[in-house]
């Protein structure tokens, strides 16, 4: 009996075991299916797949490059203006591009272009001022613009027409503040025996003045240009320079900053230099008679590079001072110094010489005068 009894009650006790693990999955089940106020859906219709739209293709963009010319100078009254035109959009297009010059719209052009691809427009500018003028122009589209500052110009110098043979030793900034000056070094080639540069004259030392001015000028924007003049078997800076010549307004080196950089159009030559009076020709008797009036002539010529006034005397063998005299000599200028005298029978021979009272004087200077 009590074997039953204790099936019965392991029967009874499986029972409600069972019911209990069955009640357990059902609050499970029940569970899963909630999420916060969310109820379980019935639908089961399969969900469809939302379609996504094709993108936009990006408008046409023009845009302005490769402008021509820029920020240079030009020696010209006519110029061709041009710019490439691309379009960097996704679509074709056709599109207004002008060309602005000075403020004023004085070209217009439609283009049509696809994707990708560009295309040049050349517009030609004439009657332009040459007098050293800033021109300001632009290329513009609706989306784009670009342009620059062009100056017009003409040779500053006129063409050198016999160049001589030169180097230049040293290129020197010698710039104040905004005034642009550059002084040049040059060496010029002559007999070496002389001291002095008189085998080129003013024209000569000119005419590479403007050789170097005219190469300097399209690309230099300068107020004024230094040249110092040297012999070969001279120390540069040692010593004082055969000549000097200065470009610069109204040929005035003290006047460089009253002018715009690069304007030339006041500029003027001015010499300086070592002062060279040569005597090139005497002209007189060899033998004269006794008591007959004679006249020596001395033809005197200023070779140097400065003008001058020439203080001199002329005197006889016996250092009598038979004139003073003193003249002003330009350069190349010349200038005739004369004396009148007679000899006496008494007098043999006599000598007339010409003596400069400040600096040496060059060539023959003396003459001498047989009585018969």
């Amino acid at each position: 009996m009590y074997a039953r009894i204790f099936v019965a009650e392991l029967t009874l006790w499986g029972m409600i075991e069972r019911r209990k693990v069955l009640l357990g999955i059902g609050t499970s089940v029940i569970l899963s299916g909630c999420g916060g106020n969310s109820r379980r859906s019935t639908d089961t219709t399969t969900p469809t797949r939302t379609a996504t739209p094709t993108d936009t293709p990006e408008p046409a963009n023009f845009k302005i490059r490769d402008t021509s010319p820029r920020r240079t100078k030009i020696k010209s009254k006519e110029i061709e203006l041009s710019a490439t035109v691309e379009n960097i959009g996704e679509q074709t297009a056709n599109k207004e591009v002008q060309l602005v010059f000075e403020g004023e719209t004085i070209h217009t052009e439609i283009i049509s272009l696809e994707p990708g691809s560009e295309t040049s427009i050349t517009t030609t500018v004439d009657d332009l001022d040459l007098n050293y003028t800033e021109y300001t122009y632009e290329f513009r589209t609706e989306n784009s613009g670009l342009g620059y500052t062009f100056r017009t110009y003409t040779d500053p110098v006129k063409q050198p027409t016999n160049v001589p043979e030169y180097t230049i030793e040293e290129r020197e900034d010698v710039s104040v503040g905004e005034v642009e000056r550059v002084e040049y070094n040059i060496l010029s080639y002559v007999s070496e025996e002389d001291r002095y540069l008189i085998d080129l004259s003013v024209d000569d030392l000119l005419d590479i003045c403007r050789d170097i001015i005219l190469d300097v000028a399209p690309t230099s924007d300068l107020n004024a240009i230094g040249f110092n003049f040297w012999r070969e078997a001279q120390t540069i800076g040692a010593e004082q320079a055969q000549a000097v010549i200065d470009w610069s307004p109204n040929g005035k080196w003290s006047e460089a900053g009253s002018v715009k950089s690069g304007d030339y159009s006041k500029h003027e030559f001015s010499v300086n230099g070592l002062h060279y009076i040569e005597v090139i020709d005497l002209n007189g008797p060899e033998v004269v008679e006794a008591n007959e009036p004679f006249r020596i002539e001395w033809i005197l010529k200023n070779k140097g590079f400065a003008s001058t006034e020439f203080h001199g005397l002329i005197e006889n063998l016996d250092d009598e001072v038979l004139k003073n005299f003193s003249v002003q000599l330009d350069i190349n200028e010349e200038s005739t110094i004369s004396i009148t005298d007679e000899l006496s029978g008494l007098d043999y021979l006599d000598r007339y010489s010409l003596i400069s009272q400040q600096r040496g004087i060059h060539g023959i200077s003396s003459i001498s005068v047989d009585v018969k």
